[in-house]
C-alpha cells in the first residue's frame, strides 16, 4: 500500500519531465528553424542587391549610351549645316552634353548603390532578428526543462518525505 501512495508523485515528477523535455525539443526546434528561414530571407536580400546594382550598372550604360548617339546626332547636324564643331559654342555645347550625360549616369550609379546599401542592411537586420529569435527559443528551452526537472524532483521527494515508503 505504501508503494502505491508513493507511485503517484514519482509517476508525476517523470511525466514533468518527460513533458519538459518535449517542450525543450520543439522550442530547440523551432529555435534552429527560426535562424534558418532568417537566413534564407536575408540571402533573398543579398541577391536583389546584386540585382539592384546590376541594374543601375546596366541603366548607367544605357544613359551614356543615349548621351553619345545624342552628341553624335547634334555633331552631325552640325556638320551638315558648315558648322566647325570642334571650336567654339559648337564645341562647348558637346562638352555640356557630355558633362551632363556623365552627370545623369553616375546619378543612375548612386540611386543603385543606395538601393544596394539598403538591401544589404535589410539582409544584416534580418539574420539578426532571427538569430534573437533561435537564442530567445534555446532560452525558453532551457527554462522548460530546469522546470520539469525541478517537477521531478519534487513529485520524487514528495513521494519519499510522505514516508511512502516506510
Amino acid at each position: 500500500m505504501a508503494f502505491a501512495a508513493a507511485a503517484g508523485p514519482i509517476i508525476s515528477g517523470v511525466a514533468s519531465l518527460a513533458g519538459a523535455a518535449m517542450s525543450a525539443s520543439a522550442m530547440n526546434s523551432q529555435a534552429s528553424a527560426e535562424q534558418q528561414m532568417s537566413a534564407w530571407n536575408a540571402q533573398r536580400m543579398r541577391e536583389e542587391a546584386a540585382w539592384a546594382q546590376s541594374k543601375g550598372a546596366l541603366d548607367a550604360a544605357e544613359r551614356e549610351k543615349q548621351g553619345r548617339q545624342q552628341a553624335s546626332k547634334a555633331r552631325a547636324a552640325l556638320a551638315q549645316s558648315g558648322v566647325a564643331i570642334d571650336t567654339g559654342t559648337p564645341l562647348l555645347l558637346e562638352q555640356n552634353f557630355a558633362s551632363e550625360t556623365a552627370f545623369r549616369s553616375d546619378v543612375e550609379m548612386a540611386n543603385a548603390t543606395k538601393t544596394q546599401r539598403d538591401y544589404l542592411n535589410k539582409a544584416s537586420s534580418i539574420e539578426y532578428e532571427g538569430a534573437i529569435k533561435a537564442q530567445s527559443s534555446r532560452t525558453q528551452a532551457k527554462a522548460a526543462l530546469l522546470g520539469g526537472i525541478a517537477g521531478a524532483v519534487k513529485g520524487v521527494g514528495g513521494a519519499f518525505s510522505s514516508g511512502g515508503f516506510g
